[in-house]
């Protein structure tokens, strides 16, 4: 072959190699694009799946704040919050049933107020699928802490009565251990621009059970006007930080008043939370009655207390546990320890009951309303 037609064929050539390295490069960026394009999928997939859950786990904070962490220091404008009156209405001899169930949600943000009958629940359901208690949850790597069990078997081997009239809560300081890292105090501001302090427990990755007074309080305007949720609170330190409402929900079901708040994070999923469910009178009667709570006649509120007593004088939408109540604790979660050692909530506190405490019990209308709001993440 000549010089001058090996020139013409290498010539010739050069198009066809450039049209197979531009091949070549044009197929290795589409996989790759694909591959990206696929992970992203994926990712977003599985971000679906955890947003659809809303108590499902979601990068919660392992380790509680350290103590010089800006985060985990109370506000001080909320050191002399003023405790919330004690309940002015009480359970008389027997249920209340003249009053129809109601609802009403206030969504905080755009400052909607909504009053129903409530959401429409699954009623045609058998009751041990509509009514099957909601498991709690004990946070990420929680050792729980026994202490609520071995004080039961000491008060049912003793002489605990429903009306003792003593005063026998302790504090608890470990306030990072499962239960009490469930147990979240409550500051509310009112219309009337007070600021009061309550007490209320986790009942989901983003749900505060609470007693219906710290959300809603005619003499002090009506609905709260800004609720920060503090759980475990100790002293001036906030170990998990602070959680705000965003959501405000309360019921009404006779006697039982209790308040349900939606938090903008799901701090939950770094503190735990407790089961809840409505429950007979001959399984209540049987379990043995636990609270944590925040009495401001106690280290001006700043320390998680814990008693225990016997359930007693169940109705259908109250019942008593023997406690002392003391200003401060309304809205604690009252709530027993089943068999495997799980804990479920049965009531919230309302206020005195002779030398106990009365709750409001979770009725299996509100058990139904709670169940709707938290299954759906509103």
């Amino acid at each position: 072959m000549s010089h001058q037609n090996q020139l013409n064929q290498t010539t010739n050539q050069r198009p066809a190699r450039r049209q197979g390295i531009t091949f070549l490069l044009t197929s290795a960026l589409f996989a790759l694009c694909c591959f990206s394009s696929l992970q992203i999928n994926a990712q977003t997939n599985r971000s679906g799946a955890q947003n659809r859950g809303t108590n499902e786990v979601r990068h919660p904070l392992v380790e509680a704040l350290d103590k010089d962490d800006p985060r985990a220091q109370l506000n001080p404008e909320l050191r002399n919050a003023t405790a919330m009156p004690n309940a002015m209405q009480f359970p008389g001899a027997q249920s209340e049933d003249g009053q129809e169930p109601r609802m009403v949600e206030f969504n905080m943000q755009t400052g909607r107020e909504t009053s129903s009958k409530g959401h429409v629940t699954t009623e045609s359901l058998p009751d041990e699928l509509r009514l099957a208690p909601v498991t709690g949850y004990q946070g990420p790597g929680a050792k729980p802490d026994q202490g609520d069990r071995e004080a039961e078997k000491a008060s049912r081997n003793g002489a605990a009565q429903i009306e003792s009239c003593g005063d026998n809560s302790q504090a608890n300081y470990n306030v990072g251990a499962y239960p009490m890292s469930a147990q979240v105090k409550i500051f509310m501001t009112f219309p009337n621009g007070g600021t009061y302090q309550g007490s209320g427990v986790m009942i989901g990755s983003k749900y505060v059970l609470t007693a219906m007074n710290n959300v809603y309080y005619s003499a002090f305007g009506g609905l709260a006007t800004r609720i920060e949720v503090i759980p475990g609170l100790n002293g001036y330190y906030k170990p998990f930080g602070s959680a705000y409402a965003s959501y405000i929900r309360y019921y009404y079901d006779g006697y039982s008043k209790v308040g349900l708040l939606t938090l903008d994070r799901h701090i939950g999923n770094s503190t735990g939370w407790l089961g809840y469910g409505s429950y007979s009178d001959s399984y209540l009667s049987s379990r043995w009655g636990h609270q944590f709570s925040y009495p401001t006649d106690r280290d001006y509120g700043r320390v998680l207390y814990y008693n225990n007593g016997n359930i007693a004088n169940l109705n259908r939408d109250w019942l008593s546990v023997g406690v002392t109540y003391n200003s401060g604790e309304m809205g604690a979660g009252m709530y027993f320890l089943d068999y495997y050692g799980s804990r479920y909530v049965f009531g919230v506190s309302q206020g005195t009951w002779n030398c106990g405490t009365w709750g409001s019990r979770l009725t299996d209308w509100i058990t139904g309303q709670l169940r709707y709001v938290i299954t759906y993440g509103l």
